[in-house]
């Protein structure tokens, strides 16, 4: 196994090159993370584009992994399915903290945005034909 040496404190420390992969692409996916975040409304419209979701509708973790993976890529971002799946945990996890997503069950959750509100139907035409 390839390790990397490092002086710390006139001490030489070992650390195996998978060690290294982990953390540098935690790095990364903490900065698609944090563009997705800073750009919240964009990503939300691009969810709402892609799936029937509107204000108090179910959210699906998949749902979620998927719109995640082509707004980063629609945006030149590129991230494994390993690393997706905890960039969306994350992602879930800043959205419930800001009381976008709440809660229901093991992977679902209710959308509470009220600018995805469904319009409220008004009373409906009648045409001459149905007029008695």
């Amino acid at each position: 196994m390839e390790r990397f040496h490092f002086l710390i404190r006139r001490r030489r420390i070992e650390i195996p090159t998978w060690q290294i992969y982990i953390h540098t692409r935690e790095e990364a996916s903490m900065k698609e993370i944090d563009f997705v975040t800073t750009n919240m409304l964009p990503f939300l419209e691009f969810f709402k584009s892609k799936f029937p979701v509107f204000h108090l509708s179910n959210v699906f973790r998949r749902d979620l992994e998927y719109s995640l993976r082509n707004y980063l890529h629609l945006n030149g971002f590129s991230l494994p399915e390993v690393e997706l799946e905890t960039a969306s945990d994350a992602l879930i996890s800043k959205m419930v903290s800001d009381g976008i997503l709440k809660p229901v069950a093991n992977g679902t959750w209710t959308l509470t945005y009220p600018e995805f509100r469904t319009k409220t139907p008004g009373k409906p035409v009648q045409s001459k034909e149905t007029r008695l």
